[in-house]
């Protein structure tokens, strides 16, 4: 069974902020940096990464009309999902902004990346990939 994305979730978070400081600290967790992200953003960060590949470090007008090329062109396909590494935790989630049910959920499916990683670290996808155009990203349109 498929974990449920944000706009499938129609139940209250079943976590608690104490629940998840109980957890870490009964079992001696080393606490780490959790980044939740939007998913427009990651979606944008990821066709920078790819023109930044491809042209290298130029002006930032080449970049950017690179990058939008990227994105018109479909060449870049998210989903939500949370990546565990050495270096923190990033949760990916399909919302307009990070405010507190969109916390919650982050947790929720946090709770469910742990818990199919057995503690390793990793990446566990929620839902199907996607694809925005420019016209969808407003701090795209801003120049």
């Amino acid at each position: 069974m498929k974990p449920k994305t944000v706009q499938q979730q129609n139940k209250r978070n079943s976590i608690s902020w104490s629940d998840v400081y109980f957890y870490a600290e009964a079992n001696k967790e080393p606490f780490q940096d959790v980044n939740i992200v939007t998913l427009k953003s990651y979606f944008t960060d990821k066709a920078y990464d790819r023109a930044i590949t491809e042209l290298g470090m130029v002006d930032n007008d080449s970049l950017r009309r690179r990058a939008c090329e990227i994105i018109d062109g479909g060449q870049v396909l998210v989903s939500e999902h949370v990546k565990v590494s050495s270096e923190g935790i990033r949760v990916v989630v399909d919302c307009a902004e990070v405010n507190d049910d969109v916390l919650w959920t982050a947790l929720d499916l946090l709770a469910q990346a742990l818990e199919t990683l057995e503690g390793s670290c990793g990446k566990v996808i929620f839902g199907e990939p996607t694809s925005f155009k420019t016209t969808e990203i407003s701090w795209l349109n801003l120049h």
